[in-house]
């Protein structure tokens, strides 16, 4: 690992705050430049609660991946077409896009991955660990992993909700069983 070793980001250290627009919130699991606001972040991951049906912020010049957390995943309405994800799909758009969440029976969250657009690119996967599995990172990459269900060993244990961020050239062996999710930014 790297001098610094990886940041941890335990969930029950977040604080939610409004988004942009006001018809939800999120909590920030990690950012780039740490401390940025939405006008000057390089990259951001947050995962969002949406208590009901509502637009989403617009974010100009910004690339945007969606996971919905909950079981029962989440209905987007994006440009007019309808959007069924479930639980741990992604679906990438545009920052400038027309999206809404539709039909909102109760209370579900999502994690979100926002790239600047000609800085930075991103990607957003879910991966299994069993046993062991080792993450690496070249030159210029960066992961952030986000506990999605299980345990994970490292020496500190990170559960449902933490967040981990490895730094370029960097590598992780990761212990435990868990569904996690991989945020790649290059």
């Amino acid at each position: 690992m790297s001098d610094n070793g990886p940041l941890l980001s335990h969930a029950s250290d977040r604080e939610s705050t409004p988004w942009k627009n006001g018809l939800g919130t999120a909590t920030e699991v990690a950012s780039s430049p740490a401390g940025s606001t939405d006008a000057d972040f390089d990259w951001r991951v947050s995962i969002a609660t949406i208590a009901a049906d509502a637009a989403f912020s617009v974010y100009d010049g910004v690339d945007r991946y969606l996971m919905p957390l909950s079981p029962t995943g989440l209905v987007l309405r994006e440009n007019g077409t309808r959007r069924d994800l479930g639980q741990y799909d992604v679906l990438g758009f545009a920052g400038e896009t027309a999206v809404e969440a539709i039909e909102v029976g109760e209370s579900t969250t999502d994690l979100n991955l926002m790239v600047r657009r000609g800085i930075r690119s991103g990607s957003l996967e879910k991966r299994a660990v069993t046993g062991s599995a080792v993450l690496t990172t070249d030159e210029g990459t960066e992961l952030v992993i986000v506990v999605l269900d299980g345990e994970l060993d490292l020496p500190d244990k990170m559960v449902t909700g933490d967040a981990l961020v490895v730094g370029p050239d960097d590598f992780l062996m990761l212990a435990g069983t868990a569904t996690i999710a991989v945020a790649t930014l290059s």
